[in-house]
């Protein structure tokens, strides 16, 4: 044991004695920065602080900065063990909006990390914004006069910007302001304003804009999209009806029914299938004013093919003079 132990220091004493120095290493105590919520138009600064944590000589030979982003070469490219320096760094924001990220790189000999990644972000912000930007109303019935959705127009802190008006597209949404201003934490303010979809509203998808209109010389307007789906007030129980394979000569018989919502009460006034001449129709009223059932036959005479169309029930409701429902249906020869 005393043998192989001796063996053991002289083959240590013969291997070549490994150095400690670690060489240049760059560190930086804070690799991220975040800017937060800016305006457009500026120019953010910020200086990263470098510094030579090794053992040799650190050599800055590149900083290399991504678009949008101006970087100024340290004032000492060589830093000695212990020894730091700054990097001045300008984000410019232009006219961009929404969230910004770049990044600026730093050469240095450090073996171990010859490319140091410094970031820079924020949310760049325009000088004054429509919170939500799109007005969504989803599906109501046209009958419901209370259907709103509010919004706030903010303006960034530090801004003077005058809302001249907030205007609708259309004639069946209206605007109006609440009254309600509020200074919130970041120093922005928020006034809030409602649009309401008017009774009466055309029955399917409705589009419209809303429009702040102000002072401001960049950003005179800002639109904002507005979308509806109105459901009518007379409603069908199936807008499909299948009579699938028939025989020449075969009575077949698919119903549907008609419900009315809404103060005003319903009237059928007449159906009619298109085309014509292949269906008889019958209609009764189960709740008066309310609901109604609709048979339709297929015709013992009807020519034998594909048949497909629609049945249109006219009503003596505003807006909804006829509502429709599809057919198909295939006639084979006996």
């Amino acid at each position: 044991m005393t043998k192989l132990v001796a063996s053991l220091l002289v083959l240590a004493a013969c291997l070549p004695a490994q150095s400690s120095s670690k060489g240049a290493k760059i560190s930086c105590p804070e690799e991220t920065w975040d800017f937060g919520s800016v305006p457009q138009q500026q120019e953010l600064k910020h200086v990263f602080k470098i510094r030579n944590v090794g053992d040799d000589v650190l050599d800055i030979r590149q900083v290399i900065p991504s678009c949008n982003c101006a970087a100024a070469m340290p004032k000492k490219t060589r830093l000695a063990p212990g020894e730091e320096t700054d990097i001045d760094v300008i984000l410019k924001t232009l006219t961009f909006k929404g969230r910004l990220e770049k990044v600026v790189t730093v050469v240095s000999n450090d073996r171990g990390r010859p490319q140091l990644r410094l970031n820079l972000s924020g949310e760049v912000l325009p000088p004054y914004y429509v919170k939500p930007s799109v007005l969504n109303f989803g599906k109501f019935s046209k009958s419901d006069p209370s259907k709103e959705l509010l919004f706030k127009v903010v303006t960034l802190a530090g801004t003077q910007i005058e809302i001249k008006e907030v205007v609708s597209s259309s004639g069946l949404l209206s605007v109006r302001p609440t009254g309600d201003t509020q200074k919130r934490a970041d120093g922005s303010n928020s006034r809030s304003y409602v649009a309401q979809v008017k009774s009466g509203a055309t029955v399917g998808l409705m589009r419209a804009n809303v429009t702040v209109v102000t002072d401001h010389k960049k950003l005179a307007r800002t639109v904002i999209p507005v979308t509806a789906d109105v459901a009518g007030e007379v409603l069908l129980s199936l807008q499909n009806l299948n009579f699938g394979a028939c025989k020449s000569g075969q009575e077949k018989s698919k119903e549907l029914v008609v419900n009315k919502s809404g103060a005003a009460d319903l009237e059928i006034l007449g159906v009619d299938v298109l085309p014509a001449g292949r269906f008889d129709t019958v209609v009764e009223e189960i709740e008066k004013g309310r609901k109604f059932k609709v048979r339709v036959s297929l015709r013992k005479d009807a020519a034998p093919g594909y048949l497909k169309g629609s049945v249109n029930i006219r009503t003596n409701c505003p807006g909804e003079k006829t509502v429709r429902a599809w057919f198909h249906a295939f006639v084979s020869k006996n």
